[in-house]
């Protein structure tokens, strides 16, 4: 499979373009990775959740 890609999928992009599509997981990642950490520190402080619908707005 990744001998495909290599030949089929990868000379359709240009290198800057290719920069950018992997530059996409490791932001995200980061991003995910953040809040998991928000997460711990609200399971840490013994902080309840009360449940149903969380207000709206910025997170």
């Amino acid at each position: 499979m990744l001998g495909d890609v290599a030949e089929r999928l990868l000379p359709r992009y240009a290198p800057e373009q290719l920069d950018l599509i992997a530059d996409y997981p490791t932001r995200s990642r980061d991003v995910q990775q953040e809040h998991t950490e928000r997460l711990r520190q609200i399971r840490a402080s013994g902080t309840a959740r009360t449940g149903g619908r969380q207000p709206t707005g910025p997170r």
